[in-house]
């Protein structure tokens, strides 16, 4: 089983906490390209349909809120 990135297990944490900051989470995956995009995938996905595009990681954490949030990343 490999190994999970040390950035996805700290958004996780930091999404957990009870005083989560969206914007630390936020930052704390704009360091990786790969949940970056992964995110903005789902977030702009046919399931969540947004009506503009959203091509900001602030913005994506933002919409999907922490509980979904969490969900992806514990899913990465």
């Amino acid at each position: 089983m490999p190994a999970i990135p040390e950035r996805v297990t700290t958004a996780i944490e930091q999404v957990s906490a009870p005083d989560c900051d969206l914007k630390e989470v936020a930052a704390t995956i704009a360091l990786d390209p790969g949940i970056s995009a992964r995110l903005l995938t789902v977030v702009n996905s046919a399931a969540y349909a947004p009506r503009n595009p959203v091509v900001g990681i602030h913005q994506a954490v933002t919409m999907f809120g922490k509980n979904r949030l969490e969900s992806l990343l514990i899913s990465l």
